[in-house]
């Protein structure tokens, strides 16, 4: 009779066990699928969006939108599915939606942090060394501040001296000579700007 008992309680429990092994399995597949398709859905909105900022299409509501709402938007400096598409804007052709993203990214720098502060300072020297007569333009216009302008260096220079300290010893001294040779395209308030840049990164690496 205990023997009895013994199989079937051990029957029972082994029921029991593969019971809850396919629950949990169950579940795990559920949560991954989930979790699958939130990322799917988000990589696919930014991909949407990348097509349209690279095809120099009149902004979209949606687009606007989207860079309206970063100016308060704290979440954009932990948000890793978005942040790279969103400061990818900063290389795109058409010259005055450059500027208009550029001015709400600007917005976004008090609260950058981590991975997107890092993103921001390459970005930031990419734009310095492709369209410096943009970022000159918007501080003459007083479409960003002198706050502004000395975050976008001080975060250009972060990433001279990350890139320097890793790979590219020469870095500094290559940028500063891009800055002197660039001289002979600007007018003299503008040159005055070029030169703020430039005694930044200076005393930065003295």
């Amino acid at each position: 009779m205990n023997r009895i008992n013994f199989k079937l309680i051990y029957v029972l429990l082994l029921l029991l066990s593969i019971e809850l092994f396919t629950y949990c399995e169950s579940k795990k597949t559920e949560e991954n699928t989930v979790s699958e398709d939130f990322i799917k859905t988000e990589i696919k909105k930014d991909s949407v969006f990348v097509q349209d900022a690279d095809s120099n299409k009149v902004a979209t509501t949606k687009e606007k939108d989207l860079f309206e709402k970063l100016a308060n938007e704290k979440e954009v400096a932990v948000n890793e599915l978005t942040f790279s598409h969103v400061l990818d804007s900063l290389q795109i052709d058409n010259q005055e939606k450059r500027k208009y993203y550029f001015i709400q990214i600007t917005k976004t720098i008090q609260h950058a942090q981590g991975a997107y502060s890092e993103a921001l300072g390459y970005h930031t020297l990419q734009f310095l060394n492709q369209h410096l007569s943009d970022f000159i333009q918007l501080k003459l216009n007083n479409k960003i501040t002198d706050i502004d302008f000395n975050n976008w260096v001080l975060l250009a220079g972060n990433e001279l001296e990350l890139q320097k300290d890793i790979s590219k010893p020469s870095i500094v001294k290559d940028f500063l000579k891009y800055l002197n040779k660039e001289k002979i395209n600007y007018s003299k308030a503008e040159l005055k700007e070029i030169e703020k840049i430039e005694r930044l990164i200076k005393k930065r690496f003295e």
